[in-house]
């Protein structure tokens, strides 16, 4: 079997010096595969492996090297020791191929996997590597698949690049997933069955070429049997793009793109007008068969004003183009020529192919039965993307209702928006299910059902959890992020942490790590290392032999900012170990960060008019309970994100007509090429004064009725209508306009 084994190697070796690189001809289970190959990918190894045999080891067998099947609990005289470099590690440990590649160019993996995963070595430095990785991984509890395929710009990527003028081989093995207990039972063993399907790509750029490939077929039970997951109809894809509109004037918001923006508005508002969602999805290598049953599925984080607004969901009849907006109107940001807009938008048709309630409940998933609308686009009709909107009649006397949904921007990935195919739902933290149905005439209804549970990340302290702060900086500055280790609300039969392993990945053309690793208050009495010599890669842990259970810090990272203002760099955080003091494995969620380079503005001025008021305080207090995406121009005290201390400061500035001093937190304000302190509220101007105190009276009886639970009554409506109009009376005299009258 060895020497057939070496022939086989050997037999592709040699094709592989006339054919640089082997196409695989079968169908491919990469949604992406068409993009892919579209910006210059060869794809190099194509292929699956599936693990049906366990192999069982512990602490002092796993030293010599030794297994046995099939329990931990064999018996010791009945057990028969298979030696790891005998047998075992073909088993659990297959090589597949090798690639040899000179750069400039990128080196991706797509992955579909039910526990097993794939790994990189370098052949010269032992070491291993890390591709360019999109997986989609199976989810046992809801039957679905979960994960994001992206478009790939390989020009653009920061994993997986090869150096101009560098050759890398890299030898690539499937890797079965192991169970670990050798510090309670001692127990170290690989479960079967597991199986992975692979597929490893090359972008070269400019001179990067593919210099060799060898397929090795997998020895062994382990690798010698043909996966069965690509049979399994059930996945979701998300969209290629996506966006709102809003038909606001004011600040040109009916002129702005939200592209970029990480949260989707659909609803109603007598005041502002209509707001649109805008969705597309590339059904590449989607068959009819798969779309039996298709559901939109969307995170529904916010409901606002009230659930009277029932939403459909309508066919595009034209193209539009995602933009890059991202919360346009502070400043007056207009559109780039052709991304969607409100006074640019496609038509669509008239009756929608279905209909959804989200309801009142926030913080959970709802799903839309869009199998008709999926149906005619595989059928042959255009595929513009779908559009979802208030159902009318509209008009200033209907009662104002808006829903909030996260973007393919979102920063959580498993609540980004995804069409699902099959009967499975991928649900997430903060459980619930609102539901939709629909048929090709659109008439369908919605309801919510309240159900459901999940393992999907969140921000919520009712789970274990590490996060990375958000800042704001300005450029050539220095900025300290907290890592934060937050433990639920008390309750029993909550874990501690013993020790730790992360990792944050940021984009070291933004921001770079300008000094050691700080050890946060936790890390009283604990073992604690980082390493930063990485570019783009953090890597801390601690170690203690008495868990903690209390919140707090577990490190504080200084960063220089080098990139440009306006620019943002993630602080994606993943957790790879962590332990109790029992040898127990919590489950411990990761929230990621970001750090982004302030443009020109003032710290406070949430709406960008130059001047600290209470509309500013408003939208902090907004943003504390999350009515609003949080926005850390508001964080006036530098504290902890943006809370309701945040709008209590802002008040009082507000009131005395106090601004962060131009040259330290904040910035001046640019106007007509010179630059002037921003603007504030003059005492001795009457008409201002009057129109200020009118401002504020008007904001209070808002909240004081928000406060006393009144804010869906008639007399909230009135007090809203009514700050609304001292509200422009009063911009109106800070920019030396004749107020208008009070009606």
């Amino acid at each position: 079997m060895k020497n057939a084994r070496s022939l086989s190697v050997l037999s592709f070796a040699m094709a592989a010096l006339f054919i640089p690189a082997f196409l695989a001809t079968a169908a491919s289970q990469n949604p992406k595969f068409n993009q892919w190959k579209a910006a210059g990918g060869n794809l190099l190894l194509e292929g699956g492996v599936k693990f049906d045999e366990s192999w069982i080891s512990d602490t002092a067998n796993l030293a010599k090297g030794k297994y046995w099947q099939p329990s931990f609990y064999t018996p010791h005289d009945k057990r028969k020791y298979t030696s790891w470099d005998a047998r075992v590690k073909n088993e659990v440990y297959p090589k597949v191929g090798q690639i040899t590649v000179t750069g400039p160019g990128l080196i991706a993996l797509f992955s579909k996997s039910k526990s097993a995963s794939m790994v990189f070595v370098d052949v010269k430095t032992k070491g291993r590597y890390r591709p360019n990785t999109n997986t989609i991984s199976w989810h046992a509890p809801s039957k679905t698949w979960q994960g994001t395929i992206k478009d790939m710009h390989p020009k653009k990527e920061f994993w997986g690049v090869v150096q101009k003028g560098a050759t890398l081989t890299l030898d690539i093995h499937a890797q079965m997933t192991s169970y670990d207990n050798r510090m309670n039972t001692g127990e170290f063993s690989y479960y079967a069955p597991q199986e992975v399907h692979y597929e490893v790509w090359f972008f070269p750029f400019e001179s990067g070429k593919v210099v060799n490939v060898v397929k090795s077929p997998p020895s062994g039970t382990g690798g010698g049997k043909k996966p069965d997951i690509g049979d399994d109809t059930r996945k979701a894809i998300s969209p290629v793009a996506d966006s709102h509109v809003y038909a606001y004037s004011w600040k040109n918001w009916n002129k702005s793109n939200w592209g970029a923006y990480e949260v989707l508005n659909a609803g109603w508002n007598p005041t502002g007008g209509e707001k649109r969602t805008y969705l597309r999805f590339d059904l590449a290598g989607i068959t009819p068969q798969q779309a039996t049953k298709v559901k939109l599925r969307l995170y529904h984080y916010v409901t606002a004003e009230g659930p009277t607004q029932k939403l459909g969901v309508y066919r595009v009849l034209g193209n539009w183009i995602e933009g890059r907006g991202d919360y346009p109107g502070k400043p007056n940001d207009l559109a780039r020529p052709g991304e969607i807009t409100w006074v640019n938008q496609p038509p669509c048709e008239k009756n929608p192919m279905a209909t959804f309630s989200p309801g009142a409940k926030a913080n959970k998933f709802v799903e839309v039965d869009v199998t008709a609308l999926v149906k005619s686009w595989l059928a042959g009709k255009p595929n513009h993307g779908m559009m979802i909107k208030a159902i009318g009649p509209l008009s200033r006397t209907t009662k104002a209702s808006t829903y909030g949904f996260y973007a393919r921007e979102h920063e959580e990935e498993p609540k980004r928006p995804a069409l699902v195919f099959g009967d499975g739902l991928v649900v997430g933290n903060n459980t619930g299910t609102g539901t939709g149905t629909g048929t090709g005439t659109g008439t369908g209804t919605g309801t919510e059902t309240g159900t459901g549970t999940g393992t999907g990340t969140g921000t919520s302290t009712s789970s274990l959890q590490v996060r990375v702060d958000k800042r704001q900086a300005r450029q050539d500055t220095q900025v300290t992020v907290p890592v934060w280790l937050e433990f639920p609300k008390a309750g029993g039969g909550q874990a501690d942490v013993a020790n730790i392993n992360i990792e944050i990945a940021y984009n070291p053309a933004i921001v770079k790590p300008s000094a050691k690793v700080i050890a946060g208050n936790l890390m009283t009495g604990a073992l604690f290392q980082a390493n930063t010599a990485k570019d783009g890669l953090i890597k801390i842990g601690f170690a203690r032999k008495q868990g903690v259970k209390t919140s707090g810090t577990l490190a504080q990272i200084p960063f220089r900012v080098v990139g440009q203002p306006g620019r943002r760099s993630p602080l994606n955080v993943t957790v790879t170990t962590a332990n109790s003091s029992d040898n127990k494995k919590p489950v411990v969620r990761a929230v990621h960060g970001y750090i982004e380079i302030l443009k020109a503005g003032v710290i406070g001025d949430y709406n960008g008019n130059g001047v600290v008021d209470a509309g500013d305080a408003l939208a902090a207090l907004k943003m504390s309970v999350d009515l609003l995406k949080e926005d850390l121009i508001l964080n006036v005290d530098k504290q902890n994100g943006v809370t309701s201390n945040d709008a209590r400061l802002l008040l009082k500035m507000a009131v005395r007509g106090n601004v962060p001093k131009p040259g330290t937190t904040g910035s001046t304000v640019r106007t007509g090429g010179t630059d002037t302190a921003p603007m504030v509220q003059d005492p001795n101007n009457v008409s201002g004064k009057t129109a200020y105190q009118q401002y504020i009276a008007a904001y209070n009886r808002l909240t004081a009725l928000m406060a006393a639970g009144k804010g869906n009554t008639p007399e909230a409506k009135n007090a809203y209508n009514a700050y609304v109009d001292a509200k422009r009376r009063y911009e109106a005299s800070i920019k030396g306009r004749p107020a208008p009258k009070q009606e």
